[in-house]
Order: C-alpha cells, then sequence, then structure tokens
C-alpha cells in the first residue's frame, strides 16, 4: 500500500454565499473513490475543506476552469467543486467533472466536480489525475457506460498505471503523502 495522499476540498459559493454542496456530498464522493482505489493500493483523505470565493460557482467555459488555479495549493490533490461546468466544447452540455491544467502552467493541476455529479464522479477524475483514459468497458470507473453500480471497478492495468503515476508524485514532491485525518468519516443523514 501507498502512503495516504490528501485531497484538498474548495467548494464554490453560490451568489447568495452558500456552499453549492453540503459535507456529505463530499463526504460520498471521497467515500467512494477510496473504495475504488483501495484494491489497488491507494488511498486519499479529504484533509481539508475551503471555500471558493462567489463568481467561481458557475464554469461557462475554459477561461472559468482556467481562473481556478488561483486556489490551486502545492503538494496536495486540489478539488474543486462547483455548481454547473459547462462543456467547453460543446455549450449545449454540462459535464459532472474534468480533470483540469492549467495551459499556461501544467503544474496547476486539478479536478473539478460539479454539484450534480453522481457518487463516482470524484473517482473517475482522479483516474485521470493518476494517469488513466476513458474505457470504453461498461461498468469500469474510466467508461460513460454504466449498467450495473454495484460492479464499478478499476481494472488491474489501470490500478498498475494508477500507482506508477502516484509513485512519481510522490518522487517529484507534486503530492506529498498524509497523516492527517479523514473527514470522509463525516456521518450523513
Amino acid at each position: 500500500m501507498l502512503p495516504p495522499l490528501p485531497l484538498s476540498i474548495a467548494v464554490a459559493v453560490d451568489d447568495d454565499g452558500h456552499p453549492v454542496v453540503d459535507d456529505c456530498f463530499v463526504a460520498t464522493q471521497v467515500r467512494q473513490a477510496r473504495r475504488l482505489l483501495k484494491p489497488h493500493g491507494i488511498e486519499v483523505r479529504w484533509t481539508d475543506r475551503r471555500e471558493l470565493p462567489k463568481g467561481h460557482a458557475r464554469l461557462e467555459d475554459a477561461k472559468d476552469r482556467d481562473d481556478l488555479a488561483a486556489f490551486h495549493r502545492e503538494k496536495v490533490i486540489n478539488v474543486m467543486i462547483v455548481e454547473r461546468l459547462r462543456d467547453k466544447d460543446d455549450p449545449k452540455k454540462f459535464r459532472m467533472g474534468v480533470r483540469w491544467r492549467l495551459r499556461r502552467d501544467l503544474r496547476k493541476d486539478y479536478v473539478i466536480v460539479a454539484a450534480s455529479a453522481v457518487p463516482t464522479v470524484l473517482t473517475h477524475e482522479l483516474g485521470h489525475f493518476f494517469g488513466n483514459g476513458h474505457s470504453p468497458v461498461v461498468d469500469n470507473v474510466m467508461s460513460y457506460k454504466r449498467e450495473n453500480p454495484d460492479r464499478i471497478a478499476f481494472d488491474e492495468r489501470q490500478g498498475a498505471k494508477m500507482r506508477a503515476t502516484v509513485r512519481l508524485y510522490l518522487k517529484i514532491g507534486k503530492v506529498v503523502t498524509t497523516e492527517a485525518d479523514d473527514r470522509a468519516t463525516t456521518t450523513c443523514t
């Protein structure tokens, strides 16, 4: 098992100053990630929660995604949760999540999750963050095709790719290990 990796969660606030999701939404996303990454020797922990200021809840284009780089923290996995995430290539569509890198500074690398996301979206985007592309296999975490929620998983090849990427991230200091408590133990009712 690799050492635990910190997830720094930044939640956008709406125009009235209210968070676009509650801690139960975040905890559910993180618990799914922990469950699906664990068989491959990867552990993530939700170590802190912060707010994104007004004006970042609705992402309409690539510039809006780039603007989140101002809130990027070093040495953690940055997760930005927003109210709405419009598809940058087809403005009629919305996305549930995306892994995004600031084009002018690729070190600013983060995951964006929309409030409309199903519970495995964070896991899918972490799959990208850890080096995996999309899969055509039904019920694979990296696929858009789902039939049985109980069968969703990464395959062994994807697990090996993620472990190798995590080792590289740790070696170069992109992410550092954490011993912090996991906030995903939040009880939801």
